[in-house]
């Protein structure tokens, strides 16, 4: 998985690998793998939760937020914390709104998968604009699915990545921030 941060223009401001899958998203895969409904899954709120989903006949599991939502989906942070494979959730998230220190997160577009050669890749785009009357730098960014069972709700991260240097987002602008995930198949 790779990072970009793209002003207006779509020219790259900021990129670099992600190296940071998070263990709720392992947790995610191997209860999904095992059609497990005892797994315990940790959320955004650092709360341990039973995978219940198989046994509701009721499951949803998805990231494509809409825009001013951030429980879910993309989001940023001015966090400055090393990666962890134990991150739960953004260091420090950059909240929806338009007052000081936030962000008015659009929603989500996908670039279905594509392969080329022997690379598959999926992109994930959020528009994100400063109207907080100062300039933010965007020091992280993370992912986090929503998991509908039944009647409950809960988030669970998926990737964090502290980015290799900060992207400062003055205010008026407004940046896309751009994940894509790519599979290398190297054919022997």
């Amino acid at each position: 998985m790779t990072y970009k941060i793209l002003n207006e223009k779509g020219e790259v401001e900021a990129q670099g690998p992600c190296h940071s899958w998070v263990k709720g998203m392992l947790q995610l895969i191997c209860a999904l793998m095992k059609n497990s409904h005892t797994d315990q899954i940790t959320d955004t709120a650092n709360s341990a939760f039973t995978w219940a989903a198989f046994n509701t006949g009721y499951y949803k599991l998805y990231v494509n937020a809409a825009a001013g939502v951030v429980a879910y989906g993309i989001v940023a942070g001015t966090g400055i914390g090393a990666n962890s494979p134990t991150d739960y959730k953004i260091g420090t998230l950059i909240d929806q709104g338009t007052t000081s220190g936030k962000f008015q997160y659009g929603s989500h577009s996908f670039i279905e998968p594509v392969v080329s050669g022997t690379d598959i890749q999926l992109v994930i785009n959020r528009l994100i604009t400063n109207a907080s009357g100062g300039d933010i730098t965007i020091n992280e960014v993370a992912m986090y699915a929503r998991d509908d069972q039944g009647t409950t709700t809960k988030y669970v991260c998926l990737m964090r990545e502290k980015l290799s240097s900060g992207v400062t987002v003055s205010n008026g602008a407004n940046k896309t921030i751009q994940l894509t995930l790519t599979e290398s198949n190297v054919l022997a």
